[in-house]
Parts: structure tokens; sequence; C-alpha cells
């Protein structure tokens, strides 16, 4: 995407001329710090990764089924630590190499099934941190931001291009057993960039969240946080949410303990437009897993609420890693109007090196009965060597009735095989 996203990063470029500046002067050097600016460059680290995929999709509908096969080069430079001064750059490239039947939303071959991995090359990230305050971490600029379990902010990881947030964040340590973020952003570049397509590549924000982390229980870590996303360029998505996450674990043995997992949170709209709906919805998820020598079993619930008689009026988490969530078919990126209920069980197992995980879901109305269907997933993953792995990925979802007439969703089958090497 373009540095100077509709203006946005004109501010992180005089703050990085500032930070230049400010490293020349006579602070206080750490003995693993550089002396100057100019040696922090020098003893910086640099890394390139490649990330091949070739993803299939099948759906049963007039859509040509699609095939892509993709390359993802990514190369990042970090310097060393100057003056309480660390500056970060990363580059990705996706380019096609191979099949290139598929819609990669930016209009081109769209007789073809979905595949949201278009061409291009961008900044993904590029910050500055200042860690010279006591208990304190500034960081300014595009980066990643990756909330608890990404239910609410992710960097979408999966695809090809990661979604990353031009943004002000500050950390602070000062309690003991809290840590405390808060976060300005003012723009999100999306998985769909660089340039726009049928979906807009960023949307101009003017958002603050807060999260706050507690650990200082032997039982489990609370989280509690408030999202006040003003979403400029998609007024739906304009919302504020409160919430709370507790996670618990309790050991049973050496080689067997219990996982719990709680969340509640409301949301409602926000930013006064007047094309918004207003409502207000919940979502809640409970989950307990057993792990017991290298296999864990996870039963969970998920619950994002909706309003079957008024559209518009769902719980939303459009900037989550949402693949993640609701089945990894993707069929559910949007909370219906209806919202959603998902029941689903997990495997997953570490076997001679192999990790394997299984996963059903069970979707349905959580207004109403109506049945959405149901999916199988699996994968299996596993390391070839320090610097490169493989990964073999599946997903089948099944649309029931309901889901066909009010959904409009089809029957879906996605396999990806995926290698990749970090140097």
């Amino acid at each position: 995407m373009n540095l100077d996203t509709k203006g946005r990063f004109s501010s992180v470029s005089l703050f990085l001329c500032g930070a230049l500046a400010l490293s020349s002067m006579g602070f206080e050097v750490a003995g693993d710090e550089a002396k100057n600016f100019s040696q922090a460059i020098e003893n910086g680290s640099a890394h390139l990764s490649f990330r091949y995929r070739f993803e299939s999709v099948e759906q049963d509908n007039s859509l040509k089924d699609a095939s892509a096969s993709t390359l993802k080069t990514r190369l990042n430079f970090t310097t060393q630590t100057s003056h309480g001064i660390q500056a970060f750059i990363e580059l990705d490239d996706v380019s096609v190499i191979g099949a290139d039947n598929y819609n990669d939303t930016h209009f081109h071959k769209t007789q073809y099934s979905v595949v949201a991995d278009p061409e291009g090359t961008d900044v993904n990230q590029v910050w500055l941190r200042f860690s010279g305050l006591k208990k304190n971490i500034i960081t300014l600029g595009r980066q990643r931001i990756n909330f608890d379990n990404q239910r609410f902010f992710g960097g979408v990881g999966w695809r090809q291009n990661e979604q990353t947030y031009d943004a002000l964040m500050v950390t602070n340590t000062s309690f003991t057993n809290i840590s405390a973020r808060y976060v300005y952003m003012y723009n999100v570049n999306r998985i769909f960039g660089p340039g726009d397509g049928a979906q807009l590549a960023d949307f101009g924000t003017d958002s603050h969240l807060i999260n706050l982390s507690f650990d200082g229980w032997s039982a489990g870590k609370l989280n509690v946080y408030a999202y006040l996303m003003d979403v400029e360029d998609a007024h739906a998505f304009a919302t504020e949410t409160y919430g709370a996450r507790f996670n618990a674990k309790h050991k049973l043995s050496e080689k067997s303990k219990l996982l719990f997992t709680a969340e509640l949170a409301t949301q409602n709209d926000y930013g006064g437009y007047a094309d918004q709906t207003e409502f207000e919805a919940n979502y809640y998820t409970l989950s307990g897993s057993l792990k017991l020598n290298a296999f864990t079993s996870t039963l969970g619930y998920e619950v994002l609420e909706g309003n079957s008689s008024a559209g518009g009026e769902s719980f939303r988490t459009p900037f989550a890693t949402l693949h993640k969530f609701n089945g990894w078919a993707d069929q559910f990126l949007g909370t219906p109007a209806a919202g959603l209920e998902d029941m689903y069980i997990k495997v997953s197992s570490k076997l001679e090196g192999f990790n394997i995980t299984l996963v059903y879901h069970d979707f349905s109305s959580e207004d109403g009965s109506d049945e959405y269907g149901s999916e199988f997933d699996f994968s299996i993953s596993r390391s070839l060597h320090k610097n490169a792995s493989v990964l073999l990925k599946y997903a089948d979802y099944s649309a029931d009735g309901e889901a066909k007439s009010v959904l409009g969703k089809v029957d879906t089958q996605k396999i990806w095989l995926m290698l990749t090497m970090k140097f």
C-alpha cells in the first residue's frame, strides 16, 4: 500500500525525522544499545521469508472451481536500539506463480470462486519504538496488532497480504501483574490491498482501543477491554464494544491439565452517522479443554447475537482474524442478521513430529431456530527443517436448507497446500 495512505502516514515521516535527531543527542546509552543511530543500523538484523500456497475452492453454484498458486515474499529489517529508539520496516510481495484461475477480489476472473490473495507489493509494517521511558513502550507507525485471541483485532496472518494498522500504541507495565495497552488507530490496511478492488484496501478510522490484562492469579488470566471504533469509510463497522475474557487452567498431573475460557462482550453503534442503524448486541463464548499427553480435546460454544426481524443489528467483528473462527471455509466472515451460534468440537495432537487438528462445527441462528449447516476441518503440518515447514489443510462446509434459502450459502470445499521458508 502507498506509504502516504490518504495522507495519514505523513505524521510517521515527520516522526522518523524527529527520532533521528533525538538519537544524536546526549542520552545515557545502555550497554546493549548502539551509541548512535548509524551504529544501530549497522548492527541491525534482516530477515527473508517465502510462503508458497496452492489453494483450491469448489462451490455448489454457478461459479467455476478456483485454483490459486501464489508466493508471498517478505523482507524486513530491524535496527538495534539506540537511546531507547528502535526502527523496523517490512516489505511484502504477493505474486502468482502457476495456477491463476481465481477471483482475487480485484475484478480478475470473476467467473471463478474467490481466493482473497491479490497480487501486489506493499509496506506491511514500518514503525518507530520508544522504550526509554520507565515501564512504557511507545510504538508509532504501521504495525501488527493482535489482541488476546484475535477475535476483535488481529493480523489475518492466514491470507497472503496481512492486515496491519497505522496507529500509536502505548504499553504500560507500571503495576504488578498488570499490562495496559492503549491504541489510537487512524487507518486499517486490509487483506484486499494494495489498491482498491471489490473491497476497499484500507479503512480510515478515528478509533481508541484499551486492553488491560491481569495475570496475578494462579488460576488464570483476566482481560478487560473497551474498543471505540469510529470507521469513517464503513459506518456499519463504527461500534463501541466493552468486554471481559478469562482464561483458567488447572493441572491434573504431570501430563494432563484442564483449560477453560469464558468471554462476554456488549456492543452498540458508535460515531453518530446518519446512515447508521441503532443497535445493541452481545457476544459470549465458553470452551473447555482437556490436555492429556500429546492430545488436546476442546468443546466450545460461541454466540454472536442478531435480530432476525431487523437487518444491521448483529454483533460484528470486522477486524478480527476471522479465519480462526466459525470454520476455515470462511462462510461466516460477517455475522448473519439473525446472529450466529457455533457449537464445535476440536481435537489436536502432536505425533511423530506432525501437528494434526480436526474440528467439527454445527452452525445455527442465534435469534430463531434456523439451521445454518455444519463443517469439518482438518490440518496436518510438519517442520521439515529449522527454516522450513509444510502444511496441508482441508475444509468442507455443508449448507442446510435455511442456510441456502435465507443466507444464500452453498456447499463449499477448500484445500490448501503451503510451504514456508524463513531465513
